[in-house]
């Protein structure tokens, strides 16, 4: 959506108390969240943009 110049709008999951930042990007390093004026802005680091907390990952991973 980042790269698209007419996409106004994105959804947005997040209604605490529950479903808040920590909940919905718990694997993340540093959750994604909106600025002052509402807009999210597009992660400029390299791959996925963000930095996913491995030792979370893998300890939801299940082996076989």
């Amino acid at each position: 959506m980042g790269a698209c110049p007419n996409c106004h709008w994105a959804e947005f999951p997040y209604e605490p108390p529950g479903w808040n930042l920590q909940a919905r990007d718990f694997f993340l390093t540093e959750p994604i969240a909106p600025d002052a004026e509402g807009y999210l802005p597009v992660p400029n680091k390299p791959g996925l943009g963000v930095d996913i907390d491995e030792e979370t990952v893998q300890r939801y991973t299940v082996s076989d």
